[in-house]
């Protein structure tokens, strides 16, 4: 169940990430400043964890989400809402508590709704089966057909994605622009229509594939955009198929009037410097993005009024990248890494990999940005762990809030118990199962270097059995000079959440002066709390 990425070239995943790599022009655009921080959403990631569960849905990827109701677009999803998923491939089956996955069987789409604005499973109806007849049954698909399903969007009374038919290089056929009318605040999909190979969306010549549909924007008064100007943008990709550049994708992206969609006739293509009717004029907004992305306004934060473009560089990959664009065509500033993705191992077979990250603003809060990435398994996923998205928040104030800044960066120890696994990368790597423990004496340190000079006001300390009676927290701009701005001498394990006024500083470190126990020091998760300086 591979997604329509790249081929596996040498070199896929080991390429360097150039920041200046954003296409605005004849000129490199320099990054946004400040930056923007984000932090798992481990409650939303909970919503789609449906292992230990019987006869149904099990995982997916690509997913999207849009509000039924279309006023609702913009972070406006309120508790009698409910909001449309779609999701490609699908795995249906029961599951045990540790995702392993038995009766499994394959769908190419599937769908649900949340009703509410919480992540509360018990508000989450999973369908699936040909017009959601529920049936587990291999390839019953949703719609009828071969495909997977790309972006989706709500205008009036009906929801709309586009379906993509691929081909044995997991490249797109056609685009295909499938309605499903709501009813009573219920997709029917028993009324679901198909309009196949719409000739605006999809094009190959020898050098390029176009796809459109991979995102969509509807910034028009109807969806409550905060600066409407009567479109629905459509955002694609334009696949190099020659060259030094092959397989490598580009943001495109054209509009339509709300009024006049979903029929296409006037759609008008973004070439850099107005809109065309020709489709093969496209011209690429950012280099390297995924085959999945979204552009989303900036309502809040240092970039109010602007637009936010999320993605994972170059499809698959741990980097999930923003742009900061003008407009909804650009420019775009050069594009900044936000997140790095624990759950990616490579691109070997049987490795998991993380890609196609893109944005839920209906689902957001004030404030911040809910994003989702995909996770999966070279070879195939049968494991409910392995292949279910994972969200985060991305925090729009770069500065007002503050962000764990440590998360998966790099870390190193006085010592560790056992260098197989308990490495001090184990007590930043966000996952709660893994943990740093030091030899069994005294003093003992572990030290983070968050990669850049943030303003830190806090940590949060959660130690396994093995704790910290007296212990000091440090942080320092050069590694060499450091500043203590917490000490105990009595400590008593469990979860230590400190405070302090804010300090300039690169690297933090806890430097262990007592242990608590007869063994060494041991941490499950080193949190710091701080925002970019």
């Amino acid at each position: 169940m591979k997604r329509h990425t790249r081929k596996l070239v040498t070199g896929l995943m080991t390429a360097a990430l150039t920041l200046t790599a954003g296409i605005t022009g004849s000129s490199a655009a320099t990054a946004a400043d400040p930056v923007l921080t984000a932090s798992p959403a481990g409650d939303w990631t909970a919503l789609l964890n449906r292992s230990g569960t019987s006869n149904g849905w099990q995982g997916a990827d690509g997913i999207y989400s849009t509000p039924l109701d279309e006023a609702r677009t913009f972070g406006g999803a309120t508790s009698a809402d409910r909001t449309f998923f779609i999701f490609s491939d699908t795995i249906l089956g029961s599951s045990d508590a540790a995702g392993n996955v038995s009766g499994l069987a394959y769908q190419n789409h599937s769908s649900a709704v949340l009703r509410g604005n919480t992540p509360s499973p018990g508000n989450m109806a999973f369908k699936y089966g040909y017009r959601a007849d529920m049936s587990t049954g291999q390839w019953d698909n949703l719609f009828g057909y071969t495909a997977w399903m790309q972006g989706g969007l709500t205008v009036g009374g009906t929801v709309y994605t586009f379906g993509i038919p691929f081909d044995s290089d997991w490249k797109p056929q056609q685009v295909d622009l499938i309605s499903v009318p709501v009813a009573d605040g219920e997709p029917d999909y028993t009324r679901f229509t198909r309009t196949s190979a719409v000739s605006q969306l999809h094009r190959r010549t020898t050098d390029f594939l176009y796809d459109y549909g991979i995102g969509t924007l509807n910034n028009s008064r109807q969806a409550g955009a905060p600066n409407p100007d009567g479109y629905i943008y459509l955002y694609g990709y334009r696949d190099a198929l020659t060259g030094d550049r092959a397989n490598t994708k580009d943001l495109i992206v054209s509009r339509v009037a709300r009024s006049e969609f979903p029929n296409l006739g006037n759609i008008r293509y973004w070439n850099g410097n107005g809109w065309s009717a020709t489709l093969t004029d496209s011209a690429p907004l950012i280099g390297d993005v995924s085959t999945e992305a979204s552009v989303t306004p900036v309502t809040s934060g240092p970039y109010a009024g602007k637009y936010i473009a999320v993605y994972t560089r170059n499809v698959q990959s741990p980097d999930m990248m923003y742009a900061i664009g003008d407009s909804p065509v650009g420019p775009f500033s050069a594009p900044v890494r936000f997140y790095s993705a624990p759950e990616y191992e490579g691109a070997g077979n049987g490795q998991r990999y993380t890609y196609n990250a893109k944005a839920h603003p209906a689902l957001s809060d004030s404030g911040e940005l809910l994003v989702s990435y995909n996770v999966n398994r070279m070879g195939g996923a049968s494991n409910a762990n392995d292949y279910r998205p994972r969200f985060l928040s991305l925090d729009l104030g770069a500065g007002t809030t503050t962000a764990n800044v440590a998360l998966n960066k790099p870390a190193s120890a006085s010592s560790t118990d056992d260098p197989a696994s308990r490495t001090a990368r184990m007590a930043f790597d966000g996952n709660p199962a893994t943990r740093w423990s030091s030899a069994y004496s005294d003093p003992q340190w572990i030290e983070v270097d968050l990669g850049g000079t943030f303003t830190v006001s806090g940590a949060r300390l959660n130690w396994e059995t093995a704790y910290g009676r007296g212990y000091r927290v440090q942080v320092s701009g050069d590694r060499t000079h450091w500043t203590t701005v917490h000490t105990t001498t009595a400590g008593d394990g469990g979860t230590d959440t400190l405070s302090f006024p804010g300090v300039n500083a690169r690297y933090v470190r806890l430097y262990g002066t007592q242990r608590g126990t007869g063994w060494g020091y041991s941490l499950w998760d080193f949190e710091v709390q701080g925002r970019p300086a």
